[in-house]
């Protein structure tokens, strides 16, 4: 169970999709994560190394602000371990669109976590935080 901020204010969530459950990201989810992504960065949007100070700030910032125009989560398998983190970045709450974002732990590749992590947030995105889909 975690409070996830939407434009209407907090709400308490505990959804399990495609058996990927969303949860609160951690610092140090989000450390572990920095330390993975950092090892393939030449696939990602931004493929600039993160220092530890950067993903602290990032956590601080984003994460924690409920003000922020992002959402992210930690992604969990149906035994409740963390296989990585995903979200929505920038979030336009007046258009309703935002840019998906996910990484998965090294060692959870090829398990089909990606494509249920994408249906997880698709379904939050959609059912929750009320944006639309664009074609």
């Amino acid at each position: 169970m975690f409070t996830n901020y939407s434009k209407r204010g907090p709400m308490t969530l505990d959804k399990e999709y495609h058996k990927v459950k969303l949860g609160n990201l951690t610092p140090e989810i989000v450390e572990h994560m920095r330390l993975e992504r950092n090892e393939v960065r030449e696939s990602l949007r931004t493929p600039y190394f993160l220092t530890e100070e950067m993903q602290q700030r990032f956590y601080k910032d984003v994460v924690s602000n409920r003000n922020a125009n992002s959402r992210f989560y930690a992604l969990n398998n149906e035994d409740g371990k963390n296989i990585g983190m995903g979200g929505f970045t920038p979030i336009s709450w007046e258009n309703r669109t935002a840019e998906i974002s996910i990484i998965l732990r090294k060692s959870e590749t090829e398990n089909g976590y990606g494509k249920k992590g994408v249906k997880a947030l698709l379904d939050e995105a959609f059912g929750n935080l009320n944006l639309t889909q664009r074609d």
